[in-house]
């Protein structure tokens, strides 16, 4: 199908010599199936990461956005630590899935989301303490009210993403 996940043959050589011609419709063939099934991801992905603001620009008064944005700050580490999961996990995953270990694979990325997840809602509860209890330990532009509450669904939202990125 149009948005089918690409097959590569089992193994593809370049005759020496020939790197300049490698380019031909055969690579383009590869690279134009792995661009169609990638590209409904990178869609899903920066709506999923930066969408919501321009939704949140047209339909909210900017206090509002201010006050989300500011509640974000604390997650930015979680966003950090999730691209640095992924670079780790997805050679491993890679090598692990053509040595046809995938159990072993899926018990793993299992287990490190469900403690990514568990990371997640330590900085969420601690970030909810310190908005709460502590605000005159943060900058001034995170102590505007209301920001606790957002605190909660940011942690549901990262949680969510750090599940999502370990599928």
């Amino acid at each position: 199908t149009l948005f089918s996940r690409p097959q590569w043959p089992a193994a593809r050589t370049v005759a020496p010599g020939a790197e300049l011609s490698a380019f031909g419709p055969v690579f383009w063939g590869d690279v134009t199936q792995v661009v169609r099934w990638a590209v409904t991801d990178v869609i899903v992905t920066w709506l999923f990461s930066n969408g919501y603001w321009f939704i949140l620009e047209r339909t909210q008064d900017t206090e509002t956005v201010a006050t989300i944005g500011a509640s974000r700050l604390l997650f930015a580490p979680v966003g950090l630590l999730i691209q640095g999961w992924l670079m780790q996990l997805r050679p491993l995953s890679v090598a692990m899935a053509h040595a046809g270990k995938m159990a072993e694979l899926r018990r793993k990325v299992v287990r490190q989301s469900v403690l990514g997840i568990g990371g997640v809602l330590l900085v969420t509860l601690t970030g909810y303490a310190v908005v709460t209890w502590l605000p005159q330990i943060l900058p001034r532009s995170m102590r505007a009210p209301g920001v606790a509450p957002y605190v909660f669904v940011w942690g549901i939202y990262f949680a969510l993403f750090w599940f999502r990125s370990g599928i």
